[in-house]
């Protein structure tokens, strides 16, 4: 949500850490004063990173006002209790 009450358009940035080769595949985001927006965010990792099933992660989201982190956890496709990266 852009609680900017003086903000005319703000554009969002989202990005990921703690994934190697990840790509955020999520479309731009811009929000008027007021405006809220929720949406899925698609995270890419590449096969060979290895992960094991749950992996922790932060996703960003910064806007010429600053940035949010929120830590959370990625789920891959490795077998249950699969512990190697």
């Amino acid at each position: 949500m852009n609680k900017n009450p003086d903000a005319g358009v703000t554009p969002y940035d989202i990005s990921v850490t703690g994934l190697p080769g990840a790509e955020v595949l999520t479309e731009s985001v811009e929000l008027r004063s007021g405006q809220s927006r929720t949406l899925p965010l698609i995270v890419r990792v590449p096969v060979t990173a290895g992960l094991a099933r749950t992996t922790p992660m932060t996703v960003r989201v910064a806007s010429p006002q600053g940035d949010i982190t929120l830590p959370t956890t990625f789920k891959s496709g490795a077998e249950i209790g699969d512990r190697s990266p």
